[in-house]
């Protein structure tokens, strides 16, 4: 009988043991991550309106862009623990505004040893991002494609730039685009012209169209609306030519292997 009782003590030392090994990791996990993260990114479902205010991007945000970028789950843990003792802008997950607008972060070398840094990212690629992040994503991509249709007749688009471009300013010191000078030179020349031209096709666009309200009101002859009817087309088709000729210059700058970096964003 006591060596049954003994059995059943050895094989719930062996079954409970991992459990407390497990509970113990989570827990330093949860300590680390509050020393070390949490006083910049904050672990909750941020709010849009408070985004800004923040000192860094939200947890959520940065491990999902970690696993859109890198699927291997290995991969994902090393590049965790490598920013943060390293971190460059080239190597970064986020685009180049978010670097701007939050800044780079301070290495944690010296702060928090690597073995450390693998149980924070263990517990971080586990439960980042919540599944509403997730899903507040998807809506809001979805509303940002249905208000671009609404609000992007031919290709002038809100922000009056072409996607290409837009990318390419997202991704310009990324290491993984690796742009060379000569081709930042050119491109700059495409984009600096491209923006001048469609600054002045979007200041005639205003004026007509506030015309054309005006004349509206006023019941005025439809033939002369028309006409400016008219003018407005011929401006967006303009406009689409400026941007068609922005992405075939672009292009042509670009080698293969940095249009396969900026295809997939494409989205």
């Amino acid at each position: 009988m006591k060596r049954v009782l003994l059995i059943i003590l050895a094989l719930l030392i062996l079954f409970v043991s991992p459990i407390m090994a497990k509970e113990r990791t989570e827990k330093q996990a949860q300590q680390l991550i509050e020393k070390n993260c949490a006083s910049c990114h904050t672990l909750e479902m941020p709010h849009p309106r408070l985004i800004a205010s923040l000192p860094a991007p939200p947890m959520n945000a940065i491990i999902f862009h970690v696993k859109k970028e890198i699927k291997n789950p290995e991969e994902q843990k090393a590049f965790i623990v490598n920013y943060a003792l390293h971190p460059k802008p080239e190597i970064s997950v986020c685009d180049m505004n978010k670097i701007k607008n939050f800044g780079l972060m301070p290495s944690l070398k010296g702060k928090i040893s690597k073995k450390e840094l693998t149980i924070l990212s263990d517990y971080l690629l586990k439960n980042f991002p919540s599944k509403s992040f997730v899903e507040s994503r998807a809506e809001a991509k979805l509303y940002r494609e249905i208000y671009n249709l609404k609000n992007s007749p031919f290709l002038l688009n809100q922000s009056a730039l072409p996607k290409i471009t837009q990318l390419l300013m997202q991704n310009w010191g990324k290491g993984k685009l690796g742009l060379d000078e000569e081709q930042k030179r050119k491109l700059l020349a495409i984009r600096h012209n491209v923006m001048g031209q469609l600054k002045e096709i979007k200041d005639k666009l205003y004026y007509l169209e506030q015309e054309i309200i005006e004349m509206t009101i006023d019941a005025e002859e439809i033939e002369l609306i028309e006409l400016k009817v008219n003018e407005v087309a011929k401006l967006k088709a303009k406009s689409s030519m400026v941007q068609i000729r922005c992405i075939i210059q672009s292009v042509k700058v670009l080698n293969p292997k940095q249009l396969a970096v900026l295809v997939p964003l494409w989205d």
